[in-house]
């Protein structure tokens, strides 16, 4: 009996070795042909990719044809708001030591009779100034801008740009900040806007 059960154990483990030398070669003989399938899934997928970037392409293009085409006044308005925000920083920060470039460097942006004001008030700023010595200086940062009224035909405009003002003093100490609004009129007597006049409003 015991010799019986050994047999059959003995046939069963050769049968199952059969199956397994079976297995090894037919995936043997199935490797080249996956191997050479490998690159043509590859060029697929690659295939695939292309044509999906070339669809976002396309949607891309045609959602941007299909938005609407800001105005010359909108972009003029757009081009007015930056101009403002730059000056108002420009303008309001500064200090007793910098020979006021922050008024005289915006001198190009201004007027004539706005460049003359420049002038004066740089020339009385420096006669205020008893203490050169002894620093002060502001920062002026734009936090937000409104357009007040704009007459593209007749070359006219006015903003109000909200600002956070500090003051920084000899030792270093920074006050607290403040915020002060200033109201630009600008006017456009060639192909540029200019600055006509800028008036800080009260705190």
């Amino acid at each position: 009996m015991n010799r019986r059960k050994t047999s059959i154990a003995i046939l069963i483990i050769i049968i199952i070795l059969l199956l397994l030398g079976l297995g090894y070669l037919f995936w043997k003989a199935y490797q080249p042909a996956i191997k050479a399938q490998i690159p043509k899934i590859e060029q697929q997928v690659k295939d695939q990719t292309e044509t999906n970037k070339t669809v976002v392409n396309q949607l891309e293009t045609q959602k941007n044809s299909n938005a609407p085409k800001a105005s010359d006044e909108e972009i003029a308005k757009a081009n007015l708001i930056k101009l403002s925000e730059s000056f108002a920083e420009r303008i309001g920060s500064y200090s007793n030591q910098s020979n006021f470039n922050n008024v005289t460097d915006l001198k190009i942006l201004m007027t004539a009779s706005m460049q003359k004001w420049a002038d004066n008030y740089v020339a009385q700023a420096i006669k205020d100034n008893k203490n050169p010595e002894v620093y002060q200086g502001f920062i002026t940062k734009a936090i937000s801008t409104e357009v007040k009224s704009f007459d593209a035909s007749n070359g006219k405009a006015e903003i109000s740009v909200s600002t956070q003002r500090t003051e920084e003093s000899a030792d270093g100490k920074i006050s607290t900040p403040y915020y002060q609004d200033i109201l630009i009129d600008f006017v456009k007597p060639g192909d540029s806007w200019l600055v006509d006049g800028a008036y800080w409003q009260k705190k």
